[in-house]
């Protein structure tokens, strides 16, 4: 089941980064596949949070919320057409990278 849901997690990665390759070369319908990638990958992100009693583990989960709420605050701004929508995307991204190697200083141990 838990690979079932990281097919799924990354499969909705994969549409939102197409989704912004469309929207840079100004493709009309690119806020649909933004808008159902960031979908898949918000509820499957949520899916797979880990359950723990640490600490810091939770508050890493809450951050993993906040890049969520980027994404989906940069798939608002696509389907609406604002110019700035590069910047959620952009911290979102940062954050999820540097959240990956939090979770391994944690979970490992």
């Amino acid at each position: 089941m838990k690979n079932y849901k990281f097919i799924l997690f990354a499969v909705g990665y994969l549409l939102v980064i197409a989704g912004v390759a469309l929207r840079v070369f100004d493709v009309a319908w690119c806020k649909y596949v933004v808008v159902a990638g960031v979908a898949l990958a918000t509820v499957f992100r949520l899916l797979n949070l880990p359950k723990s009693d640490h600490r810091a583990v939770r508050h890493l989960n809450v951050q993993q919320l906040f890049c969520a709420a980027f994404q989906c605050l940069g798939a608002y701004m696509i389907w609406v057409g604002m110019t700035s929508w590069v910047l959620p995307f952009l911290i979102s991204a940062l954050a999820d990278i540097w959240l990956s190697t939090a979770y391994s200083r944690y979970l490992d141990k």
